[in-house]
Parts: structure tokens; sequence; C-alpha cells
């Protein structure tokens, strides 16, 4: 899903295309065409928090791109598939979603799809098993060989497990590398989550101002964007470099932001983690 952000790539938009010296247009296949617009039906479902719907405008598009042995947009609708399975909770199902795409024999899917398959399972392994996440990831970058589309968020990724294993120099220095490879490409939302990391770093280095700078630059781009979970983590990150520094009148008002974002998004969790942030605070 290429256009379902988060850590989640996205919705591929498939479009028409001139030939050229002068022919008219080609047009798209009846079946090409259903296929598109039952992946567009399942992304605006999605976007709705509507899953149920998703999860089947999204089945009928896998279904009619089985039917025409189109590898790409298989793999791209199992991604979907799992993206939608993993918001609904069910996370052995986003999981065994992906595994076709990895297996030996059938479809003979592109290395780049079985490198993001490796790197989604890793990302849902995360909190369930960190050191499972390691081997999937170790299994990403091996199919992304010397680059794919995923490989700047492999790197966030590895710089995180870093950072959980108490190495933030090396975390440090992949987040760097991260950011680099995602300004090449012109991806503002992983700009921010390589950002975001980088002033994770910061903070836990006790260096509050060089986090909130990052922090401040995530924000920015996460408002752009429009994704509010990202802004509560932004908001929430600003708080706390101020809390570090014992400003609490500031650091009150970034967690009251954040509060105020989540309850308009209805991320009641969220909601809770700034409440408890808040109480903290008052101590």
């Amino acid at each position: 899903m290429s256009s379902w952000r988060g850590w989640l790539p996205a919705l591929a938009v498939l479009s028409l295309a001139a030939c050229g010296g002068g022919e008219p247009i080609r047009p798209t296949p009846a079946l090409v065409e259903e296929a598109y617009q039952w992946n567009q039906r399942a992304e605006s479902a999605y976007r709705r928090g509507d899953l149920d719907v998703a999860l089947d405008a999204s089945r009928h598009a896998l279904d009619l791109y089985r039917s025409l042995e189109d590898s790409d947009g298989v793999a791209r609708e199992l991604a979907n598939l799992s993206s939608i399975h993993l918001a609904r909770g069910e996370t052995d199902q986003a999981v065994a979603v992906l595994t076709p795409i990895l297996a030996q024999g059938g479809t003979p899917y592109r290395a780049g799809h079985r490198a993001e398959a490796a790197y989604r399972i890793a990302v849902i392994e995360v909190a369930r098993n960190p050191a499972r996440a390691g081997e999937w990831l170790d299994r990403a970058e091996q199919h992304c060989g010397s680059g794919c589309e995923t490989q700047g968020q492999m790197l966030n990724l590895r710089a995180r497990l870093l950072l959980a294993a108490k190495q933030p120099a090396q975390a440090q220095a992949l987040a760097r590398r991260a950011l680099g490879v995602h300004e090449k490409r012109g991806d503002r939302q992983e700009q921010a989550n390589s950002r975001r990391l980088l002033a994770d770093i910061a903070l836990g280095n006790a260096q509050p101002v060089e986090a909130r700078a990052d922090y401040q630059r995530a924000l920015e781009i996460d408002k752009d964007e429009a994704v509010p979970r990202k802004i509560f983590a932004d908001l929430m990150g600003i708080g706390m470099t101020f809390a570090a520094e014992r400003r609490r009148e500031e650091a009150a008002t970034h967690f009251r932001r954040a509060r105020d974002v989540a309850q308009a998004a209805g991320d009641s969790a969220s909601v809770t983690e700034a409440d408890r942030r808040l109480t903290e605070l008052a101590r």
C-alpha cells in the first residue's frame, strides 16, 4: 500500500501511459482497471477506518491480480492485506499473508517484493520477539542486496534494534545513513521517521536541544503529510525534551497538544500516555 503510510508502503497507482510516435493511448485492459478500482476502494475504506470493507475490497483486487498472473500486483495486494489485518489486531494473519511472497517456487516474485515482505514481518515481530525481528531483518537485507525501495526503512529499523540493545552510537550512524537515503529519494515521511529516531537517540544521550531540533523538523513534515499518530509522537518528544530541562510549563503545553491530537483521532491509548506524562510532570 504505497499510499497507506506509516511504516507501510502504499497502494500502487496504475496509470495509462502514452505510446511514442503520436500513437493513441492504449486503453487499460478491463480486468486491470477493475483490480485498480477494488484496490482504490480498499485504500479509501482503510483510510476512514472501515476495515471490514477494506479487507473485502483488497481480497477482490488480489483475486483479479492472481487471475492475470500479475506478480507485482499480487505482492502489493498481499502487503495491503497484511496492513489491514494488522490494523484489525490480527497479528498472526498479518504475518501469514506475507509468507507466500517468501516461499520458494510458485509465483516468481521480485527480490524487492521479498525484501519488503521480510521487512514488514520484522516490524511486526519487534513488539513480540526482538530477536526474531532481527532475524527477519537479516533476511530482508539479503533480498535487498545493494539496494531496494525499502533500504532506508531497513536502516531505520536496524537502528531501532541497536538503540534497544543499548548501542546508541551505532544506531545514530545508521539513522543518519537512512536519512540520507530518504532525502535523496525525496521521501518526506521517511525523512520524518529518521529525524524522530535521531531525536530519540539524542534525548537518550541527554542532548535535549539537539533532540528538540529533530523532533521539530519531523513535526513540520508530519503536519504537511497529515499523519496524526506521528504528530502525536513528535509533540510528545518535544515535551520530553522540555521535561528533561525541567521546563515544566513548556513540557505540559506540548503534552496537552499531543493529548488533543490523540483525542481528536480517537486514539485512547495515546490519550492515556499523554495523561501519564502530565501526571508525572505535576509531581
